[in-house]
């Protein structure tokens, strides 16, 4: 009776969390639409690079501490070790202030020389909003992370799902209904205003939730090394995450046009909706794989991984034959008729996170039992591999090369993953 209460319990909260994606989702296309209407596609492909940038630029706010947050505030709580969770968010707070004041004194010096004939004035502006922004959502990041970790994982969740996109659509729409086009430059600073926004709101809530028993914490428990040692892997991890996710559009944009990377944006957008169920159950199977770890029960994780496999395939099976058989169609009807140039491009990366989508939560559970290092190594490998297919695909293909080798990169890495775990379950405790 008390697993089956557990798996409700699970089930109950994966379908909270999956409502949050599929609103998120639903925001996050309402955004691109809009952003497709106000915009000429130039703009359009100039300010989705712009973002693909900004993405890369907050992995070093981050850090990793994300992931080490999570993971570790949930370890520590399970065995009610309050010491230590403050210890762990003091340090976490020390070490974002380097990457935080570097940005800004970066900022603050572009505004300054923008006299400088080195770059013009429009490039300079927008690579300050780009600096801003990065440092508002990485922020937001870190502070949403430290409620996951107690067991808000669904409230960590609305600050960078909800909350931000949701202004910044309503932010769109006023122009839209306006009939006022927007630059790719004030998109950015309409972005930055809505994240300091979902910054604010998330740390409202750490400092009205937070366990009391956390804050009453006199003697902190510092484990500077071990966190350390932690982080590094799971920086480079996060980075080649970012770099990965990103590095398909910035390259389509140097070897092609802005006008492609509008179209491709579209397509990969899209096809991101297959896995959407997978990322909407990650909060919460993160959080418990980390809670079993600790107790050691190691098939109750790969019980917890199947599990969120099949409810995940019950989004991404229907999804993606729609998008087989009318993806041309949802093009059109989404961004217009010049769109349907990223057809091919579409079901190529819509069945790559199918694939994807089958073997499930792979990375989460490497990370959650401090196998950071085999994940780094995985990521490594599928980056050298992404790399190498875009400089070999794009020139010749176009955006359906980068469509292959994201698809390529997508299935490798899961199969890189779970190579490693089937070793340490496997082999070491079987």
């Amino acid at each position: 009776m008390y697993h089956i209460f557990k798996k409700n319990v699970i089930f109950i909260k994966s379908l909270s969390s999956i409502s949050i994606k599929v609103l998120s989702a639903a925001l996050s296309m309402i955004l691109l639409v809009l952003l497709a209407k106000i915009m000429n596609e130039r703009e359009f492909g100039l300010y989705t690079t712009a973002i693909a940038f900004i993405t890369i630029l907050s992995m070093p706010i981050s850090m990793g501490l994300s992931t080490l947050i999570v993971r570790n505030t949930a370890y520590h709580y399970e065995k009610k070790e309050f010491s230590s969770i403050k210890a762990l968010w003091v340090w976490c707070f020390y070490v974002i202030i380097i990457p935080v004041v570097l940005l800004v004194l970066i900022a603050c010096g572009l505004l300054i020389s923008n006299d400088s004939q080195l770059i013009s004035s429009s490039v300079n502006y927008l690579t300050i909003a780009c600096l801003f922004l990065a440092l508002f959502m990485g922020l937001t990041d870190i502070s949403a992370s430290a409620i996951k970790g107690l067991g808000y994982v669904i409230l960590g969740q609305i600050p960078s799902l909800i909350m931000r996109p949701l202004l910044l659509a309503l932010f769109l729409f006023t122009f839209y209904i306006s009939v006022i086009t927007v630059s790719a430059r004030e998109a950015i600073l309409l972005h930055v205003l809505a994240s300091l926004c979902a910054l604010v709101s998330v740390n409202c809530f750490i400092i009205n939730k937070v366990d009391k028993n956390i804050l009453r914490v006199k003697e902190k428990h510092f484990q500077s090394a071990l966190w350390r040692k932690s982080v590094l892997p799971l920086t480079m991890a996060s980075g080649l995450q970012l770099l990965n996710s990103q590095l398909d559009i910035v390259m389509v944009g140097y070897f092609t046009n802005l006008e492609n990377v509008a179209y491709y944006k579209a397509a990969s957008s899209i096809s991101m909706l297959v896995v959407f169920g997978l990322h909407a159950m990650q909060p919460i199977i993160s959080q418990k794989i980390a809670v079993l770890f600790a107790k050691r029960e190691i098939n109750g994780i790969l019980s917890l991984n199947l599990t969120g496999v099949a409810i995940s395939s019950l989004v991404s099976v229907p999804l993606v034959l729609i998008i087989l058989f009318q993806g041309d169609m949802v093009l059109t009807y989404l961004f217009g008729e010049s769109y349907t140039k990223a057809y091919l491009a579409l079901n190529i990366l819509s069945i790559g996170q199918l694939v994807n989508s089958i073997f499930g939560f792979g990375v989460s559970i490497l990370i959650m039992i401090n196998k950071e290092g085999k994940t780094l190594i995985s990521l490594i490998a599928a980056t050298i591999l992404n790399i190498l297919g875009n400089v070999i695909l794009i020139p010749i293909f176009g955006i359906e090369g980068a469509a292959i080798s994201t698809a390529i990169t997508t299935i490798s890495l899961s199969l890189f993953i779970w190579y490693f775990i089937y070793k340490y379950f496997f082999k070491k405790h079987r």
